[in-house]
């Protein structure tokens, strides 16, 4: 239960500040704020969900430590996030 706590705020904290520094820094975005902000948050609550999934599902099928599945979620979601946030959410190339 308090994997699920922590996961939750740590999300919660993390998506503003996220947003915030991609959008600047990453992205260099012109958009809308606001939906751009609602489709960065729907992105990351959706990820939130799937790494909750994926590190439940692994620790069934796994001997690995819950550290070492969650690195390997991390490396992946990752990956996937980079491709929903330059196409879909900040619509790098437009």
């Amino acid at each position: 239960m308090i994997d699920l706590f922590v996961l939750s705020l740590s999300y919660s904290i993390s998506i503003i500040q996220a947003h915030l520094t991609q959008r600047i820094f990453v992205w260099k975005s012109k958009g809308k704020y606001v939906p751009e902000l609602l489709r960065f948050s729907a992105a990351y609550i959706a990820q939130y969900f799937a790494n909750i999934i994926l590190l439940t599902w692994t620790g069934n099928i796994s001997d690995f430590s819950r550290e070492a599945r969650q690195g390997a979620i991390i490396v992946l979601l990752t990956l996937i996030m980079f491709i929903i946030n330059k196409r879909g959410v900040f619509r790098v190339g437009e």
